[in-house]
């Protein structure tokens, strides 16, 4: 374990497409997968002052430190954390964990995730 205090956080991805398309040609997924990941540091990142509330600030993102070899996650899987869903990853799709070429070690990925729109 990498982290003494690391989290377990919980992703939901879209289901595959099933090969059928609705009313509007639009393709029909099928049922979302639901998986755990273990030993997440998770950090807040990025605040926006509360309007109408000067000094108060409200936290709009989290960085989650992810072990090695957790899977990728995509920008279209919401993630739920410390009881709280509706997260998302922010900006394109993620690598699992690089290693480093020097000493081998294997720190793992940063993945940036905000409120999902």
């Amino acid at each position: 374990m990498r982290h003494p205090a690391g989290e377990t956080i919980t992703v939901t991805r879209e289901g595959a497409p099933t090969g059928e398309f609705d009313t509007q040609e639009n393709p029909v997924l099928g049922p979302p997968s639901t998986f755990p990941i273990s030993d997440v540091a998770i950090a807040p990142t990025g605040s926006d002052e509360t309007p109408g509330a000067p000094g108060v600030f409200v936290v709009t993102g989290f960085d989650l430190y992810m072990p090695f070899d957790a899977p990728a996650l995509v920008a279209s899987d919401r993630i739920t954390f410390r009881g709280v869903d509706g997260w998302q990853v922010e900006g394109e799709a993620t690598v699992s964990g690089w290693r480093n070429p020097f000493n081998g070690s294997t720190p793992g990925a940063v993945v940036h995730v905000r409120r999902a729109s």
